[in-house]
């Protein structure tokens, strides 16, 4: 059995394109066509690694955005239909995990 360890996000609707374009383009490196075919399509504008702390954020800051520009979202844990809260606690297990192994101090967080 394969596991996909991945979380990704996706934008179903949005109500502004251009505001859409210009909250995605602030954070990933994709084309105005890119972003407007991932919406299209339903498929994800970012994918990352469900271990990759910065990555996760990024989901966390880029879902908040969209969110509040007008959007219309999901986030996934691998094939899983998952919550923004859900990926927000990744982040912090995250920290705690590397704490634990003395990859960051306290202070860093």
């Amino acid at each position: 059995m394969e596991f996909n360890d991945t979380v990704s996000l996706r934008i179903l609707d949005t109500t502004s394109l251009a505001t859409t374009v210009k909250v995605v383009r602030k954070h990933l490196p994709l084309s105005i066509g890119d972003i407007q075919k991932s919406i299209s399509e339903k498929t994800p504008i970012f994918i990352c690694d469900d271990t990759e702390e910065r990555d996760l954020r990024k989901v966390a800051k880029l879902y908040k955005e969209l969110k509040k520009s007008g959007c219309t979202l999901e986030v996934y844990e691998g094939d899983d239909l998952s919550s923004i809260e859900k990926i927000q606690n990744l982040v912090g297990s995250t920290v705690q995990t590397r704490k634990s192994f003395g990859d960051i101090e306290d202070d860093e967080v």
